[in-house]
């Protein structure tokens, strides 16, 4: 398989495990908050941020695992790509990006290239040989 189309399917499919690991982490977050039996607004946005940046981070820890090279790179790429799908799915909502937006823009690649990097140096499972 060639190079890049490696590194573009490991992009890929890093965002889409980002997306679905931010929704996931939304989901535990709001049944944490549901069955405390308050709701505390002001938590709405670090829990929104915090949520995104663990979607980036897994995104772009399997997008590394998955290329095997340029770890910060490609994780920072797929951050990236996990915000500007965050973003498209925000606004077909009618959701306007504010301020808060830029941030967590800038703190998903950020956690996406640290994911990278914990990907590509992190063990590897070693098979036996039998």
């Amino acid at each position: 398989m060639n190079e890049a189309r490696k590194k573009v399917i490991s992009v890929a499919v890093g965002a889409i495990c980002g997306v679905a690991a931010v929704l996931l982490v939304i989901l535990l977050l709001s049944f944490i908050t549901v069955k405390s039996g308050s709701v505390n607004y002001s938590l709405l946005i670090p829990f929104g941020i915090a949520s995104a940046c663990v979607g980036a981070f897994v995104g772009g820890l399997i997008s590394a695992r998955i290329s095997g090279s340029a770890g910060m790179f490609i994780g920072a790429l797929s951050g990236a790509v996990t915000a500007v799908l965050l973003l498209a799915a925000g606004s077909v909502f009618g959701v306007i990006p504010e301020a808060v937006s830029l941030l967590r823009f800038v703190l998903m690649i950020l956690s996406g290239a640290i994911g990278g990097v914990v990907g590509v140096n992190g063990r590897r499972k070693r098979r036996r040989r039998i």
